[in-house]
Parts: structure tokens; sequence; C-alpha cells
């Protein structure tokens, strides 16, 4: 495969893109983040890892199986099946 040099129309394009990208990055996160913020805390938080009943209890979220992301991922995961849960309630 021959790569070709990058045309002026393509990189406006591709800056188009990217800052388009950008900005609706920013904009979601504006939005949607303070309403994560408390999961993502306690998802990642090192001292609910004991047990489930304990993230339960203490945290009042839903209960979910962490050996699913393999234990790298738990912590998408748990945000994962937050989110999910809550659109289903």
């Amino acid at each position: 495969m021959k790569f070709s040099e990058i045309s002026s129309r393509q990189a406006g394009f591709a800056l188009t893109s990217f800052s388009l990208g950008a900005w609706a990055f920013y904009k979601i996160n504006s939005i949607s983040g303070p309403a994560f913020e408390p999961i993502i805390a306690a998802c990642s938080n090192p001292d609910y890892k004991e047990s489930m009943e304990d993230f339960v209890t203490k945290t009042g979220y839903h209960a979910y199986e962490p050996l699913v992301g393999l234990k790298i991922f738990e912590v998408l995961v748990c945000l994962i099946t937050q989110f999910l849960l809550e659109l289903r309630d």
C-alpha cells in the first residue's frame, strides 16, 4: 500500500472532524460528567473491593460481576453496569 501526499482538502476534513469530536467530547462531559463523578468515585474506591455485598450496602449502587472485566477492567464493568441498570429503572 502506497501512501500519497495529503491534499489540503483532506487536511481540512481531518481538522474539522477532530475539532467536532473534541467539541462533542467537551459538551458530553459538561452534561454527564457531574452525574457520573460519584459513580466513578465509588467504582474506583479500593475500600469497597472486599465483597460485593459491602459495595452494595455502602454505596447503594447495583451489584456487578468483577470477573467479567477479568479484574483489569473492573472499574469499566462497574460503570457500565450502574449506567445500564439505572436506565432500566
